[in-house]
């Protein structure tokens, strides 16, 4: 009898296509900094409450589709890091500004360097992430698949 039920229980995950869960992501609050030549962006992430989750950077413009707002001075930033979104993400994007204040939950990222920047690019190097959900008004709910 275990055995019929066990071989079912499998049977059924095999054609429903059982996933564990993602876990959730601490939600980290980033400042927009720019764009990179790979279609991935800059965030300052708050320097208090998450210090060394980035790492320092010099912003000298950006490297991809230029983003609405006021310039910001070309320097270095503390804690950078390199926030990757699905095409839909990518879309909202268009609805933020330089220096907007972001709420997102993150895993991580892509480890290849981009290969299609063009030569001339502004090459940026930073803890790359991937955007599991954002809010520009506070820290978005995790929602499990």
């Amino acid at each position: 009898m275990n055995k019929v039920f066990l071989l079912t229980l499998a049977a059924a995950c095999a054609l429903a296509g059982c996933q564990k869960k993602r876990e959730a992501r601490p939600c980290q609050t980033g400042i927009l900094l720019g764009t990179t030549c790979d279609n991935g962006y800059l965030f300052q992430v708050d320097t208090v409450a998450h210090p060394g989750f980035g790492k320092d950077l010099e912003f000298r413009g950006d490297a991809g589709p230029a983003l609405a707002g006021p310039g910001l001075p070309q320097r270095v930033y503390a804690n950078v890091i390199i926030v990757y979104g699905t095409p839909y993400q990518q879309a909202l994007y268009s609805s933020l500004r330089r220096g907007q204040k972001v709420y997102m939950n993150l895993q991580p990222g892509p480890t290849e360097i981009p290969l299609y920047c063009p030569p001339t690019a502004i090459f940026y190097d930073a803890p790359k992430f991937e955007l599991t959900d954002y809010s520009p008004d506070s820290c978005p709910e995790f929602m499990p698949d």
